[in-house]
């Protein structure tokens, strides 16, 4: 019998270098499949918390300026009412008091019609600063809301 050890050896050194190549590979693709599925769950749940926050910021800035316009839309009535009220109140007053000085025509015309300019510019005036507040009001609070979701955006983010 003829046995060759060097050729025998020379065979379990390489089956033995295939096994070790086979088993680095293996553990390589172990490792890359491991580091897939770690990013590909990292950049879902970075989406997932992205998608969530873009969702609250847009319904708090919503819900929030509908309560602005909600609210600046009942100071303007209530503001029309108010007027309605004092032009009344301004008829009412020039009626009577053209009516109980109807004997001298200059006071009807001097004192009514001065009566009815100052009434008309009270009015103008008091429509005018509260249309301000009411525009100064709802800016004020559009910044804040503004910046309150921005500070807290970023904050998350």
């Amino acid at each position: 019998m003829n046995i060759d050890i060097e050729r025998i050896n020379h065979m379990v050194l390489r089956q033995h270098g295939v096994n070790f190549i086979q088993t680095t590979f293996d553990f390589a693709g172990i490792v890359i499949v491991v580091v897939v599925v770690v990013v590909v769950v990292v950049v879902v749940v970075v989406v997932v918390v992205v998608v969530v926050v873009v969702v609250v910021v847009v319904v708090v800035v919503v819900v929030v300026g509908l309560v602005v316009v909600g609210v600046a839309a009942v100071v303007v009535v209530v503001e029309v009412v108010v007027v309605v009220v004092i032009l009344v109140m301004v008829i009412l007053f020039w009626q009577s008091s053209s009516s109980s000085s109807s004997s001298s025509s200059s006071r009807i015309s001097g004192g009514g019609s001065g009566s009815v300019v100052v009434a008309v510019v009270v009015v103008v005036v008091v429509v005018v600063v509260v249309v301000v507040v009411v525009v100064v009001v709802v800016v004020v609070v559009v910044v804040v809301v503004v910046g309150f979701v921005t500070s807290s955006f970023h904050s998350i983010t």
